[in-house]
């Protein structure tokens, strides 16, 4: 249980059913059971943010107090602390429905439906302002009601998890200080609602912010942001306001930095693994030296400007935000920065899965197949309109055909992805694309396969043969480019069974 509280139980995250409109959900247990996510790491040694095992606890709690997840909340919080608007019921009961907001995708756009969390634990709390500020007195208050001050203390006590030297889990809050105070909380996004709560346990204060839109460029995480720190610098200032100094190791550091990452938080069972190959972090230098991370910019798009004011720890030069590294045997294996690093963490990509490679691969790959694909229908247009025929016979022809089908089916098997993992995003898919993401695991395993099998053979038999060099030399490109594909089919679960992810 510390390990889901602190989000260190190493599962993979899981996309599919997490969000629901207009439909009735099934009990928790059985959503739960209907797909369980790999562990993908070592039980308590990787932060990774997990809705699916924080909804794993409010299952323990169905279990162990014998009482459906919401009865026991309303009777056991909500009722102690007279949170009367608020409730983890789904659709929302009808004396709540009136004071809820509706949510938009654009603050000038149409309401949108109410939104559902399959996992309910996870996210599914509707609650008023009113509601929250109870429930963070509560908190401030030693328990109030609602726990034993020891209890309290244990729960925001930091559990030192994450990187060494930022911020870290407590028991369901993380860290996040402002101005230098500690400060512990939790933030929360739908697709439509984006909420922050934050408590600062030695000053008794509690503040909490929800939006309901999503907003353009990040905007709900760039309005909740500016309101804290404009509280912070109000309410609670710094004391020490100098300017960061830089140290000398900065540059022999930052070198070290570079290379390709990957987030703690993503999927690795399924297709959708794809998905991470395109959002793989990069990590540079600038001009200066100094740590180039487009993944992580400024509110205005920029890059930030990485300062290093401690040994491997870095501080924007302009903001708040610090980056920190953790190193092993000189080396640096992990970072992490900001309001994310009690719960997700970068590591190195593996040699295998890595764009600094694949990414020039697949579109050189690409590229063959689609000058391959194409030539076949224009070459036989012109052998029809000449009177010309195919210089190939026999096995040699056959080869030729079967390739080029082949590549065709391979291309049309991407397209079918690239649908797929596109739509993945929208979260409200409930089996309703099966089908297709089905027909694309037995086609497109066929076809990888197929198209190296058929390269390879018809390389062999254009070295055989007495065909042009630039024949050979195209066969041979080809067979690399069906190797390729393969590849990345394989290491990113193109080729695999099953509709879950």
């Amino acid at each position: 249980m510390r390990q889901i509280m602190t989000h260190t139980a190493g599962f993979e995250e899981i996309i599919k059913g997490l969000l629901a409109f207009d439909v009735k959900l099934k009990p928790l247990g059985d959503i739960l059971k209907e797909r369980i996510p790999e562990r993908i790491y070592q039980p308590g040694t990787t932060p990774a943010y997990s809705n699916y095992a924080t909804a794993l606890a409010g299952y323990i709690v169905e279990r162990v107090s014998g009482q459906p997840f919401d009865d026991y909340i309303e009777r056991n919080i909500f009722q102690r602390l007279g949170m009367q608007y608020a409730s983890f019921r789904q659709p929302l009961p009808a004396k709540l429905q009136p004071f809820m907001s509706q949510g938009y995708e654009l603050g000038s756009g149409k309401a949108q439906r109410f939104e559902q969390i399959g996992m309910s634990p996870a996210g599914a709390l509707s609650a008023s302002g009113a509601a929250m500020a109870k429930f963070m007195i509560a908190y401030l208050n030693e328990g109030g009601p609602l726990l034993k001050p020891a209890t309290v203390k244990q729960m925001l006590t930091a559990q030192n998890m994450s990187v060494p030297g930022s911020n870290q889990m407590a028991l369901g809050f993380y860290e996040e200080p402002v101005n230098g105070h500690r400060a512990v909380g939790h933030g929360g996004d739908t697709v439509y609602f984006h909420s922050d709560l934050k408590i600062f346990p030695a000053e008794k204060i509690g503040v909490f912010v929800s939006v309901n839109s999503q907003g353009k460029g990040g905007a709900p995480g760039a309005v909740r942001s500016a309101l804290i720190d404009g509280f912070g610098d109000r309410y609670l200032p710094a004391t020490d306001t100098k300017p960061p100094v830089e140290l000398a190791t900065a540059k022999e550091h930052a070198k070290q930095l570079v290379g390709h990452w990957s987030n703690s938080r993503r999927v690795a069972s399924s297709f959708a693994s794809f998905v991470y190959l395109l959002g793989e972090e990069n990590v540079g230098l600038d001009a200066d030296g100094r740590p180039l991370i487009a993944g992580i910019p400024t509110l205005g798009g920029a890059p930030r400007k990485w300062i290093e004011v401690e040994p491997y720890v870095w501080q924007d030069a302009y903001g708040k935000e610090r980056l920190v590294a953790e190193v092993r045997d000189g080396q640096i294996v992990r970072w992490t920065f900001g309001m994310v690093s009690p719960f997700m963490v970068w590591d190195r990509t593996p040699w295998y899965a890595t764009g600094a490679w694949l990414i020039p691969a697949l579109l050189f790959a690409l590229a063959v197949l689609v000058l391959t694909a194409i030539a076949w229908p224009v070459g036989w247009i012109n052998r029809r309109r000449y009177g010309a025929q195919l210089a190939l016979t026999g096995r040699a022809r056959t080869a030729y055909r079967v390739v080029r089908g082949l590549c065709w089916a391979v291309l049309l098997v991407l397209i079918g992805w690239l649908v797929v993992v596109t739509g993945i995003e929208s979260f409200d898919s409930h089996g309703k694309n099966d089908w297709l993401i089905l027909l694309l695991q037995v086609v497109g395993t066929l076809s990888f396969f197929g198209l190296l099998a058929a390269a390879a053979w018809n390389a062999w038999l254009a070295f055989k043969g007495k065909r042009g060099w630039f024949s050979k030399l195209w066969a041979v490109l080809l067979t690399i480019s069906a190797f390729i594909l393969l590849w990345v089919a394989l290491v990113f679960k193109l080729v695999s069974f099953g509709a879950g992810y």
